[in-house]
């Protein structure tokens, strides 16, 4: 169980899925890898994402099977 301060806690709330953020955090450190790096990489491939994601906007999959 980890306890959390008021601001802490707030923060953490507003979070998609804290729980997993605490789980890569603890197994990043175990790796000996610093939790910014960890942080750097979970921003570039959420950017990674976003991009391919908004590419296919408006795409109609329905569509692209018929053809």
């Amino acid at each position: 169980m980890i306890t959390l301060d008021p601001t802490a806690y707030e923060y953490a709330s507003n979070m998609d899925n804290f729980s997993a953020f605490v789980r890569d955090c603890i197994h990043a450190h175990a790796r000996g890898e610093s939790i910014e790096a960890v942080i750097r990489q979970r921003n570039f491939w959420k950017a990674k994402y976003d991009e391919l994601n908004s590419q296919f906007l408006g795409w109609d999959l329905e569509e692209e099977v018929k053809e």
